[in-house]
């Protein structure tokens, strides 16, 4: 287990980190879908999925 700081990305940051984890202990599992609420729908976080081969089903965040 590891802290992350308080970053506004800190979150996602950690997610995409514990997917590469699974990924590189796990080679046989393939995640092709990710669900996450609309915290997680930053286009950053939703990009690094898609370049990953996962397919994202996250509510998109709507800027005001």
């Amino acid at each position: 287990r590891k802290d992350s700081l308080a970053t506004g990305t800190a979150e996602w940051e950690t997610s995409l980190a514990q997917l590469a984890l699974i990924r590189f202990r796990h080679p046989s599992i393939t995640i092709r879908t990710l669900s996450a609420d609309k915290g997680y729908g930053m286009t950053e976080y939703v990009e690094s999925l898609v370049a990953q081969g996962t397919m994202p089903l996250v509510s998109l965040r709507r800027r005001r």
